[in-house]
């Protein structure tokens, strides 16, 4: 056999010179959807990463995963490994969750919804911090009226954003009011009959999505008391 003309044809591709997406395995949220928040202790969530990659962690609702709680690890990259992360039980703004009604989504950039992170500025590529400014304020009783303001923070967490939004409000974790918001703007005004509500603690959460995949979520929990319901 001519040693020079003979090759070996290898089909499995070789990870040690052939690109192959990342792949977090070993996930361990169990504990996150199980723990009792309000003790003090958070929960400790684990995976593991085939290769460095760019990854992103987020809790968002089980059953409609467009709504997002918290990004408890935006865009960072890491490498081949074991990592750790806590989670507190609570939202954006503090909150206590019900935790039972969570997911844990892992993301990294080469596949599903990160390819498209690679067709803008990576200095805009986060999720925009939210404020919420509410009147009554929260802290007091609610009742009939109530309306929450939510700003960005300004300089200290700049995002712009060229196109429309879209801005969505949930109570108690169902979607009540979905709007527009204007390119460039700003400030987003909620206005909410309590009437509608129950006695009791609520939570209103709002989510600002510029639908492309940078989301911002806070909450605020308000305790409504319409007398005639006494």
């Amino acid at each position: 056999m001519d040693k020079e003309n003979f090759k070996i044809c290898i089909d499995t591709p070789d990870p040690g010179y052939e690109p192959f997406p990342v792949f977090i395995m070993n996930r361990f949220t169990y504990e996150a959807t199980t723990f009792d928040p309000s003790l003090g202790k958070p929960a400790t969530i684990s995976y593991r990463l085939n290769k460095s990659g760019c990854i992103r962690i987020r809790i968002v609702h089980r059953n409609q995963t467009d709504m997002l709680i918290r990004t408890l690890q935006d865009w960072t990259q890491q490498d081949f490994g074991k990592y750790q992360i806590p989670w507190d039980g609570r939202d954006s703004s503090g909150n206590i969750v019900d935790n039972k009604k969570v997911l844990v989504l892992f993301e990294s950039k080469d596949k599903d919804n990160g390819l498209q992170h690679q067709k803008h500025d990576e200095s805009t590529c986060r999720d925009p911090m939210l404020v919420i400014m509410t009147q009554p304020d929260s802290r007091e009783l609610v009742s009939e009226m109530f309306e929450m303001i939510t700003t960005f923070p300004g300089e200290a967490n700049p995002w712009e954003h060229s196109d429309a939004l879209e801005v969505r409000y949930y109570v108690d974790y169902k979607l009540f009011q979905k709007e527009r918001g204007a390119p460039g703007i700003k400030k987003f005004v909620f206005k909410m009959d309590t009437a509608c509500m129950e006695n009791g603690s609520h939570l209103i959460t709002v989510i600002i999505d510029d639908l492309h995949d940078h989301i911002g979520s806070a909450g605020v929990k308000i305790n409504v008391e319409n007398r005639d319901r006494r």
